[in-house]
């Protein structure tokens, strides 16, 4: 142990020496300290290995001859100390080996080719920027032996302590020695024990010290993961999507953050000729195009990350920004928050006209769409098999259309003939595939016969206004008309128009102008009615027909049949040539209407039947009321045939200006990270995969699957694999947060829950002074927030009555959120020490330092806190119906917590299985 000692002093005082170089030599702001040592022998010898967080900026540049070999160095303003041992990018392919190779050997690229190196020891700290301090030691000695330490001065100071002493007694048994020469042997053996018990004291401190305290609620930040972390986070680069998972603690979410960080590393990726000469970094994408390098390292919008709630992302934020992430709300979002403004840029919803659908603001929680893999993968077949069916009865009710009475039939039914001879129409790519060449083929003589269409109309209307004009009652009467329809126009809710409608109308906002496109409307469809007998006026249309045909009639127009012809040909030939964009994703809303109508009459559909209804038959919305999930199936939906008409043709796609294309290109990133996926509903993470983008993207999803609090989220991370491919799923099974005790306890509710041992292991070595978790039950609430006021007071005690460490309560449900915290805050004891009590009932506060935070349950996914008290925990049992929820509840409840977990409970409260872990004592001493 002696020797172990001596090895972790030796290991500080490198660490101390290089600190001090690093402050004394680098004066830059974007200075790249070190945040490990590794030591290492290659090439037969003994080296040390600084690991550093950023890429080396300046300094040293190594030049080498054209053999790989260095030939001389040119110097500048440093940001890194190359004068202590050789410094490697820990994000590089040689620092891959180090990380996760420790106390074992693996193969690394030199200029002398491949060679093996050794890692023996690894000791990662956080470096202070502003001194020669570094905090959160973790020293890893050998591979049973690891020590946490809260800062740099706090371990030499131990070492610089127990030496003194030492020291003392030393000069003391040696004076003894010299003064006679026969020393009092009582007394020499007096010297040897307490030499012996200095150095036992000095063992026990040096064993028993933790990694720091968070003081206030954040992720823990980890400059160096463990060598499974770190595979996670160079798994899949750019060539898959990958779901990791991993029980409470055991770094999914530090993975996470890491990993979007080492895809947009222009190093890493690309690699770098400025690496230690003693090493080569080719980087892991050295191929990357140009395209895509400027997808990824030059552009501000390269990567968005989704969070369940806002206290998520809240916590989550400093741990980003100290990755070196612009972790702010245009790249940390929360879904349900996002979702909103993304509909509306894809324009789904037009909340200026109220068209093409209606947000929903009831049933918001109630789910609507089935959740299993299995379920979603049959709804999208289902719909787009509905899909394929429209689109095919459009291009069939063309082909068959009688032609021989029309001037313009010759066109016609060389259009028809195309469409006959054309591919087979299964599939969504071989119908964009024909638009797009029926577009390319046909566009010049379909564009004159259109061109002269809208000239007569134009002209036909014209006529109607010089009449109106001339005659003040018709004019009188027609604009008062006009101006009722046109305010009525604004709130009508059953205003939508065909493509080529629209093109008709004016948006000046004229009163003149509006008349006159509803003119051209109506000569239009009353000309195209003779031929079309599918054609009829609508309500409004009729009105004002009534009034024109008054002052004039149509049959008095010499071009009128010809504007019926040509509306015909408008009508059913012209739009064939509009392209993929309005005959192909212009049908996906009136489809998807049509197909959940008969999803709603379907005895075998799977849907929420009763919501379903509410939504379609609700009068005042026509059919248009969105649910969430809907919308999120939508945007799926729209991407993925984006993507299908991108890989059918990208020039021609780059070309369309439609409002989901638009959306897409406006929203889609290469980089997407997903935490506590679990929690969302499997649309939700398809709709959020499908912002990928086509040219290079990664999609992580992080969660645990017993941690899923919401009765849609996803059960099973092989449930993607049929609707993503390919997906590579990571497990980590080492826990960072809880001590052994508090561990064993979430591992006894896990088999609870699902009848399995769990997997995951603590890295800490069980210690007999961990504190027990507590339990206190009475009927009386006073005397439990007592109890609450209490423990928390005894924390604070036992942390040296400065600041408390993070502290969270957590009530089962949102209700007494306000007047608990009220009661816990009116505690003298509490007020008399400044701690201070806020309250976060929806989930949106995370308050500052000495303040005791109190959630609701189901907002604290994802968080961690030194200690946790869950306040009547028996009321899961109220809240929550099944057994599974109420589990699961607990589970996520009680793994919060890293080191005290307090609970309280009426009297009757059955959770028995637990009482095994619980003490009964009132306190922790």
């Amino acid at each position: 142990m002696a020797d172990l000692n001596e090895k972790i002093k030796e290991l500080a005082q490198r660490i101390d020496k290089h600190r001090k170089l690093e402050t004394k030599e680098l004066q830059r702001p974007d200075k790249n300290l070190a945040v490990a040592l590794a030591e290492v022998n290659y090439f037969g010898m003994d080296r040390k290995i600084w690991l550093t967080s950023s890429s080396n900026l300046g300094g040293h540049k190594f030049v080498r001859d054209i053999t790989g070999h260095t030939i001389n160095t040119t110097d500048g303003d440093p940001t890194t100390l190359n004068s202590d041992g050789l410094v490697i990018y820990k994000r590089s392919p040689a620092g891959e080996v180090i990380i996760q190779n420790v106390h074992g050997s693996g193969k690394i690229e030199t200029p002398q080719g491949i060679k093996e190196i050794s890692v023996s020891t690894l000791s990662q700290y956080i470096p202070n920027p502003n001194s020669a301090d570094a905090r959160d030691l973790e020293i890893k000695i050998d591979k049973s032996t690891k020590r946490n330490y809260s800062t740099l001065r706090e371990l030499l100071e131990i070492f610089r302590k127990s030496e003194s002493s030492i020291q003392k007694l030393e000069l003391e048994e040696q004076l003894l020695k010299e003064q006679a020469k026969e020393a009092d042997e009582n007394e020499l053996d007096r010297i040897v024990r307490e030499k012996e018990k200095a150095l036992a004291e000095r063992e026990s401190i040096l064993s028993k010290a933790r990694s720091f305290i968070r003081r206030s609620a954040e992720l823990r930040y980890q400059p160096i993961m463990d060598p499974w972390q770190d595979e996670v986070m160079r798994s899949l680069i750019f060539n898959g999507t990958l779901a990791i998972d991993g029980g409470p603690g055991t770094g999914k979410t530090t993975a996470l953050i890491q990993r979007i960080r080492f895809l947009l590393d222009k190093e890493a990726m690309l690699g770098s000729n400025e690496a230690d000469p003693e090493f080569i970094n080719k980087g892991y994408m050295p191929g990357m195009s140009l395209a895509q390098q400027n997808k990824i390292f030059n552009n501000d919008r390269n990567w968005v990350f989704f969070t369940p709630n806002e206290l998520l992302k809240l916590f989550l934020r400093n741990n980003m920004i100290q990755e070196g992430l612009n972790a702010d709300d245009q790249r940390v979002k929360v879904w349900k928050d996002y979702l909103i403004p993304l509909i509306k840029d894809y324009e789904l919803v037009k909340t200026d006209t109220q068209n093409l659908f209606l947000f929903l603001r009831k049933n918001l929680e109630e789910s609507l769409l089935p959740n299993s893999g299995n379920e979603i993968e049959a709804l999208i077949k289902s719909f787009e098999r509905h899909f394929l069916d429209l689109l095919n009865k459009k291009l069939e009710t063309l082909i068959n259309l009688k032609l021989e009475r029309f001037e313009w039939k010759a066109k016609g039914i060389s259009i028809q003939n195309y469409i006959k001879q054309s591919d087979q129409k299964n599939k969504i790519e071989s119908i964009v595939r024909l638009y797009f060449n029926l577009q390319e083929t046909y566009k010049e003589e379909v564009v004159e016969l259109r061109n002269k269409f809208n000239e007569q109309l134009a002209k036909a209307a014209a006529r109607i206004e010089r009449e109106s004009n001339r005659n003040d009652t018709f004019k009188n009467e027609v604009y008062q008309f006009a101006e009722t329809w046109k305010k009525q126009s604004n709130t009508n809710l059953d205003s939508e128009l065909e493509e080529e409608d629209e093109e008709l109308e004016d948006t000046t906002g004229e009163l003149e102008g509006f008349l006159f496109g509803k003119y051209k409307l109506l000569i239009k469809n009353s000309a195209l009615a003779k031929f079309d007998p599918s054609v009829r006026l609508s309500k409004k249309y009729q009105e004002l027909n009534l009034i024109v045909e008054k002052y004039i009639s149509f049959n008095e127009f010499d071009t009128f049949d010809q504007i019926g012809q040509l509306a015909y040909f408008v009508k059913y030939f012209v739009s064939c040539i509009k392209g993929v964009s309005r005959n192909v994703f212009s049908e996906i809303p009136k489809t998807y209407k049509e197909f959940r109508k008969s999803e709603a009459s379907n005895p075998n559909s799977n849907w929420n039947i009763e919501l379903l209804n509410t939504l379609i038959s609700d009068e005042k919305s026509r059919n248009k009321r969105l649910h969430p999930e809907e919308q999120s199936f939508l945007i799926y939906f729209i991407n993925r045939t984006i993507k299908k008409s991108y890989k059918v043709s990208k020039v021609n796609s780059d070309q369309i200006n439609h409002s989901y294309f638009e959306g897409y290109r406006n929203n889609s990133v290469p980089v997407i990270g997903i935490d506590e996926a679990t929690d969302f509903h499997l649309v939700d993470l398809l709709a959020m995969h499908s912002l990928s983008d086509m040219e290079i993207s990664s999609v992580t999803f992080s969660g645990d699957l017993m941690q899923r609090l919401t009765t849609g989220g996803i059960r099973d991370w092989k449930e993607l694999k049929n609707l993503i491919s390919p997906v590579e799923i990571k497990e980590l099974l080492v826990s960072y947060r809880q001590s052994p005790t508090l561990l064993s306890l979430a591992g006894d509710i896990f088999k609870k829950a699902t009848g399995k041992e769990a997997e995951y292991i603590s890295h800490m070595e069980k210690d007999a002074s961990e504190p027990k978790p507590l339990i206190f039950r009475s009927d009386n609430e006073e005397e439990k927030i007592d109890w609450i006021s209490n423990r928390i007071l005894e924390i604070y005690n036992a942390y040296g009555r400065e600041l408390i460490p993070s502290i969270a309560v957590f009530l089962p449900n949102k209700e007494g959120i306000e007047e608990f915290t009220e009661l816990l805050s009116e505690k003298d004891e509490l007020a008399d020490v400044g701690i201070k009590v806020r309250a976060s009932k929806e989930g949106e506060v995370l308050g500052d330092k000495n303040v005791v935070r109190i959630f609701p349950v189901e907002y604290i996914k994802g968080m961690e806190f030194e200690a946790v008290f869950f306040h009547n925990i028996h009321g899961i049992q109220d809240s929550f119906e099944s057994e599974e929820m109420i589990m699961k509840h607990l589970y996520v409840g009680l793994s919060r917590a890293s080191f005290y977990i307090g609970v309280t409970t009426n009297k009757d409260g059955k959770f028995e299985f637990l009482d095994d872990h619980f003490d009964r004592n009132r306190d922790w001493k």
